[in-house]
């Protein structure tokens, strides 16, 4: 048996997530123009910073569009809000515009993807696998 690792409390934690928009759309080949389409989009941004509550808020949101071999086609739009409180003691404030920026939609990210797939096996089309992206490295924000 190995032994168990000990992790801490990030100093910025998701307090709340939001359902903002959920759709799902069957296509004919006919609707789309598969060359100038890419099978995945992802968009995020971010609001100012609260000082007085410590908090700011985060989109996500996916455009999924079936495989460009698929017969079936269709496209998921998903799109998350969530709330991230700041502990000022141990995170140093100067650098939390570009945690927002870099980080925190990442960390929404998992709660897209289950979205997507979600929504994908209710329709009763191929599941979608989002791809993974590179997490930046959080040295640069320690106090």
């Amino acid at each position: 048996m190995t032994k168990e690792a000990r992790f801490d409390f990030h100093p910025i934690q998701l307090d709340s997530m939001d359902v903002i928009s959920m759709s799902f759309e069957r296509m004919g080949i006919e609707d789309i123009d598969r060359d100038d389409l890419d099978n995945f989009n992802f968009t995020h941004g971010y609001n100012e910073y609260n000082e007085e509550h410590k908090l700011f808020g985060v989109k996500v949101k996916a455009e999924v569009f079936s495989p460009q071999e698929s017969d079936d086609c269709y496209k998921i739009i998903v799109e998350l809000a969530g709330l991230f409180t700041v502990d000022e003691s141990k995170f140093n404030i100067e650098h939390i515009y570009s945690f927002a920026a870099q980080n925190a939609p990442l960390i929404l990210y998992p709660y897209l993807r289950e979205q997507v797939y979600g929504m994908s096996a209710r329709a009763g089309v191929e599941m979608p696998i989002l791809p993974l992206f590179v997490v930046p490295t959080p040295q640069q924000y320690k106090k």
